[in-house]
């Protein structure tokens, strides 16, 4: 509520900003601000690099706004840690001895010695002195008519010359502070040695503990104060923002009235219009057109105070979906009206005190969290088709067998084109071997580009393209000449087309298959072994009856069946897009979902339904904004449009590309 009370940004809670310092605490509390602050208009949700720069204004909040993520982030992560600590302490055994019945063992310790207990309070006092430095810090901020942006002095809600308004409370919150600042000093080390030096040291957990309630108090005190400014604030910002279009409108109007509505405070033609009324009344001049003018002004002024003066203005609508919550929950729930200069402020704390004390804020703010949106913790994260585990998989797994098989076995058996080699050419051994470890050595260095030419176009294209190169490596070979030559036809050409087909074979088991992956697996990685032990002797039959040259030729058309196997290869059915929901929800798969992250402060709404026949749908007004569009398979590249801080997924299916 402090950061639309100030017209602030939630700029300060960007994913962005805390992704780059990502302590578990910041984010979650980053995130709840976005949460509580969704669709709220009385703060700037765009960033400010779409904003001019002006001279005088801001171009970022103050820090007490600004840093709250990074401060009350080390708060949450203390207070889970104390709570862990304390849960052990309650469900342990601290006696002395410790007597075993089981074992028939007794142990003397120091089990009750509560230090754990006595450090665990002494920083869960430090961080609630950390909350009150920012609770003064907003405080003071709000209520300070020099710093709050147009607010009037001490929010008062009439005569600023003769109502204080929130003084009080502003001087009262800096005593709060003062004492605070006195407790959270630590306890723990403050032992002095007792019992004759038997208890030389000792914890001081109790006394902890005492600290630390007093210290509860006092923040309930500073909490009761800052919500019950606050929500004067947001009266009042949205009082001024309806006061600054009705004297637009009388600029427009009644000229005559620039002057007045220039030169005097917004607060001021409200809080004052009742007397210049009569004084404008009496005055001579009265029947000039400037006079009727400004009357039209202080009158029409007047109504809009009236209004916030009888709880007319309904101030919820403008504000985020949590803030607006717990504004209810003062103005309505509570019956804490707008402050107008009653002489009650004082009954309004101690009854927002007690529902402090009495934990029904607690209730509301669990209303909040569990209301506003989905647990915080949980994200959607696009998981791609999901694996079918049965029907055309089988079908790949099958061809995937014959292109291992046709593959390993024309691979593996190298050995008797070796013999073959030694005879035809009578070069040395080690220069011949040269031609199959080439081939082998490709096939296998140039993995990492194959499965990423794979995942880039498709397998069923890698495996073509890798069919072709293999078999233009076996034809050329046997034309060559030279051993020589053979490096670049059977080593280059055909090691790099037997990389680019065998790994996609490997690849798309994993995209058909999840529970049956390994078995898929080793069905295909067996097709190898069959045909090394198949293409050895077919090999050396070849060799005894048909001249050298034609055996490659006629192995070249053998390995074009690699590209009939390929044809199957087909990607999973789009229409088994899945998602999953990271942490808590580990694995759970839905089929309709997308979650908008942040809207702009104008009005407007995005509208995003997802199924199986329509992939997205979206109504938008004509500003700018920023889009990123995930597509399937044949696009992959996010595209950033302009203006209005928005965050925008959508998935397209096969048969709907239109964004």
């Amino acid at each position: 509520m402090s950061v639309e009370a100030l017209h602030g940004r939630t700029e300060s809670f960007h994913p962005l900003i805390h992704e780059c310092l990502p302590h578990v605490g910041q984010k979650e509390i980053a995130r709840n601000m976005l949460r509580v602050l969704e669709d709220s208009q009385l703060a700037i949700t765009t960033l400010d690099m779409h904003f001019p720069d002006k001279y005088g204004v801001l171009k970022q909040d103050r820090y007490s706004l600004r840093s709250s993520p990074q401060w009350l982030g080390s708060v949450a992560e203390t207070l889970v840690d104390a709570c862990r600590r304390i849960t052990i302490e309650l469900n342990s055994a601290n006696d002395n001895p410790i007597i075993d019945h089981r074992t028939n063992t007794i142990a003397h310790g120091a089990n009750f010695q509560g230090e754990t207990m006595s450090i665990a309070m002494d920083q869960t006092r430090q961080v609630i002195g950390v909350c009150g430095k920012l609770l003064l810090a907003q405080f003071q901020e709000v209520v300070n008519g020099k710093l709050n942006f147009g607010l009037p002095p001490n929010l008062s809600g009439c005569d600023i010359n003769l109502d204080f308004g929130f003084k009080g409370c502003d001087t009262a919150m800096a005593s709060y502070m003062s004492e605070l600042d006195h407790f959270v000093n630590p306890m723990s080390n403050h032992v002095i040695s007792a019992e004759t030096h038997n208890q030389s040291v000792n914890s001081m957990a109790l006394v902890s503990a005492r600290l630390t309630a007093e210290a509860v108090e006092i923040v309930q005190m500073m909490v009761t104060n800052l919500l019950c400014l606050t929500a004067q604030a947001v009266d009042l910002r949205l009082l001024r923002n309806l006061a600054m279009e009705e004297a637009d409108e009388l600029r427009e109007q009644y000229p005559e009235a620039t002057t007045l509505l220039e030169k005097t405070e917004w607060y001021d033609l409200m809080f004052l219009c009742d007397e210049r009324i009569a004084a404008l009344k009496e005055a001579s001049e009265m029947k000039g057109t400037k006079a009727a003018a400004e009357m039209i002004a202080y009158e029409r002024m007047r109504n809009l105070y009236k209004r916030a003066c009888n709880g007319e203005m309904d101030v919820s609508k403008y504000m985020g979906k949590g803030t607006s919550r717990m504004y209810n929950f003062i103005r309505k729930e509570l019956d804490i009206p707008f402050y107008c200069g009653q002489p009650a402020i004082d009954t309004w704390l101690g009854r927002l005190l007690k529902a402090v004390q009495s934990r029904s804020v607690e209730d509301v703010l669990l209303d909040i969290f569990t209301s506003v949106s989905p647990p915080s913790r949980q994200k959607l994260r696009y998981v791609g088709p999901s694996a079918p585990d049965s029907g055309w998989g089988w079908v790949i797994v099958i061809c995937a067998t014959v292109l291992n098989f046709l593959i390993g076995g024309a691979v593996n058996t190298f050995g008797v084109i070796y013999v073959e080699l030694l005879d035809v050419f009578q070069k040395s051994s080690g220069k011949t071997a040269w031609v199959g470890s080439m081939a082998n050595a490709m096939g296998l260095l140039l993995g990492p580009v194959s499965s990423a030419l794979s995942s880039r176009f498709s397998c069923r294209t890698m495996v073509i393209v890798g069919d072709v190169l293999t078999s233009a490596g076996w034809a050329l070979t046997g034309l060559m000449p030279r051993l020589e030559y053979m490096f670049l036809t059977y080593g280059l050409l055909a090691g790099i087309g037997k990389s680019l087909a065998y790994t996609p074979s490997i690849i798309i088991l994993g995209q058909w298959f999840h529970r049956r992956h390994s078995i898929a697996t080793g069905i295909a990685v067996a097709g190898a072994g069959i045909g090394t032990f198949a293409f050895a002797p077919l090999l050396e039959m070849l060799f005894k009856h048909v001249k050298f040259k034609y055996t490659l030729f006629i192995m070249a058309g053998v390995m074009v069946n690699i590209s009939i196997c390929g044809l199957f290869f087909r990607d999973v059915p789009n229409d088994k897009k899945a998602f999953t929901v990271d942490e808590d929800k580990k694995g759970q798969i839905i089929y309709i979902s997308l979650k908008l992250l942040q809207m702009n402060a104008v009005e407007m709404r995005v509208i995003i339904v997802m199924n199986k026949t329509c992939r997205g749908r979206t109504q938008m007004n004509k500003l700018e904004m920023r889009v990123i569009i995930v597509m399937s398979k044949t696009c992959r590249q996010r595209t950033q449009m302009n203006k209005v801080e928005m965050r925008v997924i959508i998935v397209m299916n096969k048969t709907s590309r239109e964004r």
